[in-house]
């Protein structure tokens, strides 16, 4: 019975976990042009090679939803979060400021906060 909820849990943070991170990981493979700093500024750069990786990992989650143990989930939440990390510290780095530098830094804190939050709830 408890591994059930358990489970059921797990498959639960998983969605969420995708639809968030995607969302996130998208915007930031977006934001580039949007803000109109383009792809070869460090501003750019950061944000799309981080987006990309974020939007990969929340997508892996929901295609190999199924197949992945909790423990290849953690991982995969691990790897989003650490590129969230970089996304948060790149303007201060690259020393970059202005639309740029606020959108990876919201981007990436909503990433780290979904997926600490969830984490924390998956091994509890």
């Amino acid at each position: 019975m408890a591994h059930a909820i358990a489970r059921s849990l797990a498959r639960t943070w998983e969605r969420w976990f995708s639809r968030i991170a995607l969302i996130a990981g998208v915007w930031m493979i977006l934001s580039p042009w949007m803000i109109g700093v383009g792809a070869t500024t460090p501003a750019g750069f950061s944000a799309l090679v981080c987006g990309l990786i974020i939007a990969a990992a929340s997508t892996s989650v929901t295609i190999w939803q199924a197949r992945l143990s909790h423990q290849g989930v953690f991982v995969i939440a691990l790897i989003a979060a650490a590129m969230a990390g970089i996304a948060v510290v790149a303007p201060f780095l690259l020393q970059f400021g202005g639309l740029a530098r606020w959108s990876n830094i919201l981007a990436g804190m909503l990433v780290i906060i979904d997926v600490g939050y969830e984490l924390l709830n998956l091994n509890a």
